[in-house]
């Protein structure tokens, strides 16, 4: 699983809609979609605009360019409760 994919899975299981990710990461939905489909790479700043949004945060990339994120179940918590 790529690191657009895993951060796409944290957001749809924290319940957050591609509309409010995009609000908090400075984005709108469509550009959202695209990077979650694979229709557009983000730049790292965004992917991590992106990720801070959803919760999450991006722990390390290997060198075959796999990475991995982590959930932050507080932040998540907080960000759904403050509709953040």
């Amino acid at each position: 699983m790529t690191i657009v994919q895993q951060v796409a899975t944290l957001r749809k299981r924290a319940g957050l809609p591609a509309t409010r990710i995009g609000e908090i990461a400075g984005t709108d939905a469509s550009n959202i979609y695209a990077i979650e489909h694979g229709r557009r790479d983000p730049a790292a700043s965004t992917l991590e605009r992106i990720a801070s949004a959803a919760g999450v945060k991006i722990l390390a990339v290997q060198s075959e360019g796999a990475a991995f994120v982590s959930e932050t179940t507080e932040v998540l918590r907080e960000r759904v409760a403050s509709g953040d």
